[in-house]
């Protein structure tokens, strides 16, 4: 639901599911944020690895899908924070969160998005599992640090661990090593873009020589 503050117009924002969701799944979860460019983004809770991103001025809804390895089923993304390139040769982050808050079958483990400039494509991946487990971690923020070393990317991701009452934090770089994904894009037959990713098999760092120089262009098919 969308409300214009200038107006006091409401609007209802429909928003696109994966194949196979039942009624009984569609259901948003409490993760709901908005990144540094002013897109709306929420997870979907009840389904596996998706979440919507809502364009803040058409509120064009897009879906986004991320299919986890083996050891990473039954995750379903609770919350979600976001940290902003601070110089280009960064990259733009998402960092969710799966919990066992509502599922014990699941993990707790923070999931790391790497994203073109426009915030639009994945471009990579890390999964790191929590080092308390059955946490039920809660919620997430992302907060930038200053430590004096003069670099460009310090910063840490906060987690709240509900069934033990602790906060862990974790520090965040440039130069994280990541799994490249593989993207499918497609519309379905209501007219919603979605955007499915695989992780591959090929590693490569958020900041080095290595990286593909296409991944820092301002372009975001």
């Amino acid at each position: 639901m969308f409300i214009d503050r200038e107006t006091g117009e409401v609007e209802q924002i429909k928003v696109p599911w994966p194949a196979n969701t039942t009624a009984k799944q569609k259901h948003t979860g409490p993760g709901i944020a908005t990144a540094p460019n002013g897109s709306i983004w929420m997870v979907q809770l009840e389904t596996m690895g998706s979440m919507v991103s809502i364009d803040p001025e058409t509120h064009t809804p897009v879906l986004y899908e991320i299919f986890p390895p083996a050891w990473a089923r039954g995750i379903r993304f609770i919350h979600l924070s976001f940290s902003a390139a601070s110089v280009p040769e960064h990259y733009n982050r998402i960092y969710v969160i799966v919990s066992t808050l509502l599922q014990d079958e699941s993990s707790d483990a923070l999931f790391i998005l790497n994203m073109c400039p426009g915030w639009k494509e994945c471009r990579g991946i890390r999964i790191i599992p929590l080092p308390s487990q059955q946490s039920a971690c809660h919620r997430i923020t992302y907060c930038d640090i200053e430590d004096g070393d003069d670099d460009c990317d310090d910063g840490s991701v906060f987690i709240t661990e509900l069934s033990k009452s602790k906060v862990l934090q974790i520090k965040m770089n440039a130069d994280v090593v990541m799994t490249k994904l593989d993207e499918h894009v497609s519309t379905d037959e209501e007219g919603f873009v979605h955007r499915k990713y695989v992780m591959t098999d090929e590693i490569e760092f958020g900041q080095d020589g290595s990286v593909v120089e296409d991944c820092y262009d301002d372009s975001c098919n």
